[in-house]
């Protein structure tokens, strides 16, 4: 990724590593946030990833994955073998977002693997005034760049970087409480 934001002269896009379930961003970061087959793999995690997705929003969600509902019965029983996510509409209704639009695309790769549009509202967010911010995925707070890395102040938690690319999933946090004294 590095290597091609550089061939093509990206130079605002910032990489990080993260997970669906800690987003490492501050609240409210994007105006949208859209999905391709992201979250197709995470069955039983859909209201966690919403949760997620709707703290970091500060107004719309846009699914483009797999839909059970519209699958058939043999890309149900296909979907059910992989772990695939399962009602992300109703799964969505029950955190509170709206739904604007929810339908099968016209075409997809897979017949046994359609894939459907799904937009959402998130109820009572808040635009940010800032570009996002990274933030340590335990703690949500910002993060203060110190050397090669990030700080959290309110977790202690230390996240280093690689070829300047922020390690910010919690298991590459390292308890530094002794950086404290440096900010």
């Amino acid at each position: 990724a590095s290597r091609f934001l550089k061939e093509n002269n990206y130079s605002s896009v910032r990489l990080c590593t993260g997970t669906l379930q800690q987003i490492p961003f501050v609240d409210n970061s994007f105006d949208l946030i859209m999905t391709s087959h992201s979250l197709e793999s995470n069955g039983g995690y859909e209201e966690s990833i919403l949760k997620e997705l709707m703290r970091v929003s500060s107004d719309k969600i846009a699914l483009f994955e797999p839909s059970y509902e519209h699958a058939s019965n043999q890309g149900k029983a296909r979907m059910d073998d992989l772990g695939y996510v399962k009602e992300l509409r109703k799964t969505a209704e029950s955190l509170g977002l709206e739904i604007i639009y929810h339908e099968p695309l016209s075409t997809s790769m897979r017949t046994k693997n359609p894939t459907a549009a799904l937009i959402l509202k998130v109820p009572n967010a808040t635009p940010s005034s800032l570009p996002p911010q990274h933030a340590c995925p335990v703690s949500k707070s910002n993060l203060h760049r110190i050397g090669d890395g990030y700080f959290s102040a309110q977790s202690c938690l230390y996240y280093p970087s690689i070829l300047d690319i922020p390690t910010l999933r919690e298991e590459n946090g390292i308890l530094a409480s002794a950086i404290l004294d440096m900010i």
